[in-house]
């Protein structure tokens, strides 16, 4: 979950490092590193905390000499092995030559590196990273086996098959400084090629500035880098690969934040715009199953006919829009479905029942879990996998038989926001392509759908309301968030936004299971968010706020409900929609959070030890 940018340029490559570590940020921030070559000089510099503080200590060292240099490394870091420290960060050196920037996990790392200090190795940090700079001393040290190729990437080679797990690496020689090498296997690398210079990067963002073209790593290939070229390698064979070089096309307007406080409500206060964006070509398209269905990339046409049953697979915030499109899937296309967490999907035995469509979601389409899920899933024989996810480059869209792309653009903001919403309304589409629904019900969804930009609009315009809100209960040592139906997931997303941003602990749970164990915990140091939508349930729900009100809790009720509540309840009116409820309350749960956060100190757009893009298992 570590963000990597290195390049080779005609022009000083310090600013271009510096530049893309900060809008990679969101992928790792405890610690950040860049190393150079300056003449015939190696320079490295560490630091603890936000890329910020490497800027500051990259400037103070460029008085009275400019810290300048045509081939650079650089990282920020997201802790799997060791605390963050300088001596954790990267780049890590072995033998004063040899430079390693990593994301992933080797799994081997403690054998190898027993081994290696065996053999006289002296290790500076507490991580599996500096493994890979002394393997690749070791190996630039023996004599040669006679392939050809540069010897950084021979010893590259030779290093990798002696590593177990995940990782994506960029490798620097200085007796060598014209040359990064890249490998990548299970973890995202892409390469960009511009006018002044050749980079490399974790995410295509990093690249924007300076590169117009780029070709994204497939697993096990490496990558030799200069300033004028890039040459692809099998890793194993070292046999040269042809790749066909793609426009990158990232708007830079996406990174900046204009005239927001935080990236998050910038992109809270995106999702009517997205809405619109995303159904324009449902509405042009006539039929909505037809138009919907046209939006899959992939055969459609031959698989649909087959499908008999869905099962959704993801992880976090991923994961409740799984949950929500289950039921969606039941309810409106009686299509069977089921939703498993992907870190326990490819542990748990598999079952494989004819017909079953896997649908993977990941917001980066880089998630260690989701992707290992979908490549069982395709081991295992399921009829075919769709991948839903923000990123159309992504190792998840370029592996799976359908992607569905949800038209976010960049999302900055650690906890998803925008993502989400683009996620749920790819979910209902997905359902209408099936095109089994009821005409009537397929009316009312295209009507609602139609009405959803405004609607979004509306609830984000009740931020001073929730912002008076968040005054209540931003000091809650107890937060309870309840839905039923079609709410219960969302609720759960309110208490997964409120634990990222805030700290506060909070749980979702179904209202119904109130009384079966979670009414123990409610005293009158306990505040319970109700999501109310005006539904089949709804008398329900005031049931079970109730007893949470009979027990001393204290009540907030977000509700399109056009009937009084309790007085003593703090009540939210918001203007809900029927069958896409749950699309409403989302906004008002992310401003709540958001706002709760504020009030607390907290860093909303990088909440402590989490990371945007989880690229570790």
């Amino acid at each position: 979950m570590c963000g990597i940018v290195g390049g080779i340029s005609k022009n000083n490559i310090v600013p271009v490092l510096l530049q893309g570590l900060q809008r990679m940020e969101y992928r790792g921030y405890d610690s950040a590193g860049l190393a150079i070559i300056q003449g015939k000089e190696l320079v490295r510099v560490r630091k603890v905390g936000r890329v910020a503080t490497l800027v500051d200590a990259v400037q103070q060292l460029s008085h009275p000499k400019a810290l300048a240099g045509h081939i650079g490394i650089a990282h920020t870091r997201w802790a799997t092995h060791g605390k963050p420290s300088e001596a954790n960060a990267h780049p890590h050196l072995a033998g004063n030559r040899v430079l390693v920037v990593h994301n992933g996990i080797i799994e081997n790392f403690q054998s190898l590196k027993e081994e290696l200090i065996e053999q006289g190795a002296i290790f500076e940090s507490d991580t599996d990273s500096e493994v890979i700079a002394q393997l690749l001393l070791q190996a630039l040290q023996q004599p040669g086996d006679g392939d050809s190729g540069a010897p950084l990437l021979r010893a590259v080679s030779r290093v990798i098959k002696r590593m177990a797990g995940s990782y994506a690496f960029v490798a620097m020689d200085a007796e060598d400084p014209t040359t990064l090498v890249a490998a990548a296997l299970g973890a995202p690398l892409v390469v960009g090629r511009g006018a002044a210079s050749c980079l490399v990067a974790s995410d295509p963002v990093a690249l924007a500035a300076e590169a117009t073209e780029a070709v994204y790593l497939e697993p096990g290939e490496l990558a030799m880098i200069g300033v004028n070229e890039v040459q692809f390698f099998d890793s194993k064979t070292l046999s040269v690969k042809q790749h066909a070089w793609q426009t990158l096309n990232i708007e830079l307007d996406n990174l900046a934040l204009g005239a927001y406080r935080h990236f998050m409500l910038k992109e809270i206060y995106e999702q009517p715009i997205i809405a619109k964006t995303w159904l324009a070509t449902l509405f042009s398209g006539g039929d909505g199953g037809v138009a919907a269905a046209s939006l899959i990339n992939g055969p459609v046409a031959k698989i649909w006919p087959k499908v008999q049953r869905v099962k959704l697979v993801a992880c976090g915030t991923s994961f409740y829009a799984a949950l929500l499109g289950k039921l969606w899937l039941e309810k409106w296309v009686q299509l069977p479905s089921q939703v498993e967490v992907a870190s326990e999907f490819r542990y748990n035995s598999q079952v494989v029942e004819a017909g079953t469509l896997v649908v993977v979601i990941s917001q980066s389409g880089e998630t260690a879990d989701t992707l290992a899920a979908m490549r069982l899933a395709k081991q295992s024989g399921y009829l075919a996998t769709l991948a839903i996810s923000n990123v159309k480059e992504s190792t998840l869209m370029r592996e799976a038989d359908l992607t569905l792309l949800t038209k976010a653009g960049v999302e900055i903001g650690v906890a998803s926001t925008k993502a989400l919403t683009a996620q749920l309304i790819a979910l209902v589409l997905l359902s209408l392509s099936f095109n089994r629904a009821p005409s009537l019900l397929s009316h009312t969804l295209m009507q609602e759908l139609a009405a959803l930009p405004s609607n979004l609009n509306a609830v984000i315009q009740l931020e001073p309301a929730i912002t008076c809100i968040a005054k209540q209960l931003y000091n809650a040592p107890h937060l309870f968030f309840l839905g039923r139906t079609t709410s219960y997931p969302i609720a759960l997303e309110g208490a997964l936004k409120m634990k990222e941003l805030s700290y506060l602990h909070a749980e979702g749970y179904a209202a119904g299971e109130l009384k079966h164990g979670p009414l123990a915990l409610i005293d009158t140091n306990a505040v319970v968010v109700a999501l109310v939508p005006s539904d089949a349930v709804a008398s329900k729900m005031m049931d079970n706020l109730h007893e949470v009100e009979a027990r001393g809790g204290k009540v907030i009720a977000l509700t399109g409900l056009s009937t009084d509540m309790p007085s003593t309840w703090t009540v939210l009116k918001l203007p809900l929609l029927n069958e896409l409820a749950p699309l409403s309350f989302l906004p008002a749960l992310q401003l709540l959070a958001y706002h709760v956060a504020l009030l607390r100190g907290c860093d909303v757009d990088k909440p402590r030890n989490l990371a945007k893009s989880v690229t570790v298992e």
